[in-house]
């Protein structure tokens, strides 16, 4: 008989091959699947680390600025409650002299009564000043404060400042000099430099023995106009000085003449020339004076 052979492609042979090329599709099939499920999973691995870490970090970030704020916080509630303290003085003599003055007017002797109303008056003064620094120092925390930048001459301003307390300098008999060298104009608020100018010569009246004397001067170094104040006075500890426009430390000192202080203005220069884009320093001996430098970036 004769036989007749399959077709070689559906041989045995070729379909044992076939279900071995079967098999090793479905098993090439698998391993790709396997390496990309094992790919997908690293990269979701290290998105999760990647994100993990940028939570731990802003975590971080946040109990730090808790905590600064905290510390920002207790700095302002104990900054607040000397300043309450230092308004109660001023107006405790208000009231106790105008009390004296009603019960004994119409007995009291000339001389006396002049004294009593000059203090009612140094003491109206020693309360507006700081309440007028505490209501401007308020305004720079909340950011209601405007800023209004102009080209302005610093000569100027420190000329109408300087004769804003020309008589305060003469109860104390101090002679106020100047030195103003030639300094470029520079872009800023009017009043927010009168202020700054306005707190340097008062603290500088403050702390300067009768007939002495405060040096006022301006000039110009590395693209800054520079503004200082400087008097023969009583002068500031090294330690103090570090420390003298920080919220967080208390610098109740009173001036030569029993003047009351906060700190509160050099704070309010410090933050003020900040805004300016500008710093202050200060540099002091102790029985010497000090002097402060307000620098301000010309226009």
């Amino acid at each position: 008989p004769i036989g007749i052979r399959p077709p070689w492609w559906k041989s045995r042979i070729a379909i044992a091959a076939y279900l071995f090329l079967l098999a090793f599709l479905v098993f090439l099939y698998i391993r790709i699947r396997e390496r990309h499920l094992f790919r997908e999973r690293k990269i979701l691995e290290e998105r999760v680390r990647l994100r993990t870490q940028l939570i731990e970090r802003q975590k971080s970030e946040i109990l730090d600025k808790n905590a600064e704020l905290n510390g920002l916080n207790a700095a302002k509630d104990k900054f607040f409650s000397i300043i309450a303290h230092d308004l109660r003085n001023p107006f405790n003599t208000i009231i106790g002299l105008t009390d004296v003055l009603l019960i004994t007017l119409n007995n009291m002797d000339p001389v006396k009564l002049q004294k009593a109303l000059e203090n009612i008056k140094t003491s109206s003064q020693q309360a507006h000043e700081l309440l007028e620094n505490l209501l401007l120092w308020a305004r720079t925390q909340t950011g209601s404060i405007a800023y209004s930048p102009e080209k302005v001459d610093l000569k100027t301003i420190a000329e109408e400042s300087i004769g804003h307390i020309t008589v305060q300098a003469a109860r104390k008999n101090i002679e106020i000099s100047t030195n103003f060298s030639k300094c470029s104009t520079i872009q800023a608020d009017v009043n927010m430099i009168d202020t700054i100018m306005r707190n340097l010569l008062t603290n500088a009246l403050k702390f300067t023995n009768r007939n002495g004397k405060i040096d006022v001067g301006i000039n110009e170094s590395r693209g800054f106009c520079i503004l200082s104040v400087k008097d023969n006075g009583i002068g500031i500890p090294a330690d103090k000085a570090k420390k003298l426009f920080d919220l967080g430390t208390v610098h109740k000192t009173k001036g030569t003449d029993q003047e009351p202080g906060s700190g509160l203005g050099l704070i309010l220069c410090k933050e003020l020339a900040e805004m300016h884009k500008g710093r202050i320093d200060v540099s002091s001996e102790p029985g010497k004076g000090s002097e402060f430098r307000v620098y301000l970036p010309t226009a």
